[in-house]
């Protein structure tokens, strides 16, 4: 084998590896996009959740308020 046609073999060696990397990369990409995706949605369900869970500790907050406020109006009212 001569000169030239080590450098022929070298680069189509050269040019399957970067295929085959390429090939990897894309498919890296790919899932990586698809895990960003899927962590938004999570995080999108997971705001939401905390935000209604906020609201009814506020709701509870306020029927304990009322409650209470009942209690010593009653407890005014008996004495």
């Amino acid at each position: 084998m001569n000169d030239h046609e080590s450098r022929i073999t070298a680069l189509e060696a050269a040019r399957k590896e970067i295929e085959d990397s390429l090939i990897i990369m894309a498919h890296l990409e790919t899932k990586q996009s698809t895990l960003l995706r899927e962590q938004a949605e999570y995080m999108t369900i997971h705001e939401k959740r905390l935000r209604q869970a906020e609201e009814q500790n506020r709701d509870v907050d306020k029927r304990i308020a009322d409650l209470v406020s009942a209690i010593g109006e009653w407890s005014r009212r008996t004495q």
